[in-house]
């Protein structure tokens, strides 16, 4: 295990200990928490505080992750699915006077990363504004 996130779980531990002081636990499950409802019982405390400490390491795990690929120089999520291949072969279709679903369905089919529509339109409404289906 890395330091980070070493230091991220004794954190989260921490927090547990401290927030736990201030639950009863003497809390019967037939009395009070009836009454209270079950998200005052002290094991559905602790799941919630459980929870809350996975999301946090797992976040504090990807933010790590990122910052190594950046500091390698790698690149992170998921690639353009607009590529230059596939802007020159549309900006031609659509000075053609293609229209634009097939211009889509074209560039989907070629190679390179999937592209859905929603990503097509959106390309075009920047890059050719005037074009932009109505």
């Amino acid at each position: 295990m890395d330091m980070v996130m070493m230091k991220c779980l004794s954190e989260e531990a921490e927090s547990a200990i401290y927030a736990m002081r201030f639950v009863d636990p003497c809390i019967s499950m037939e009395g009070d928490a009836q009454r209270r409802g079950h998200a005052d019982t002290p094991v559905c405390f602790l799941l919630r505080k459980l929870k809350d400490a996975e999301k946090r390491i797992s976040a504090t795990i990807a933010a790590a992750e990122i910052h190594r690929a950046r500091s390698r120089g790698g690149r992170h999520g998921r690639p353009h699915s607009m590529t230059p291949e596939r802007a020159a072969v549309a900006t031609r279709m659509l000075k053609a006077g293609q229209a634009g679903q097939i211009v889509w369905k074209t560039l989907a089919a070629m190679q390179g990363p999937p592209i859905g529509r929603s990503a097509y339109y959106l390309w075009l409404k920047y890059h050719h504004p005037n074009l932009e289906r109505k």
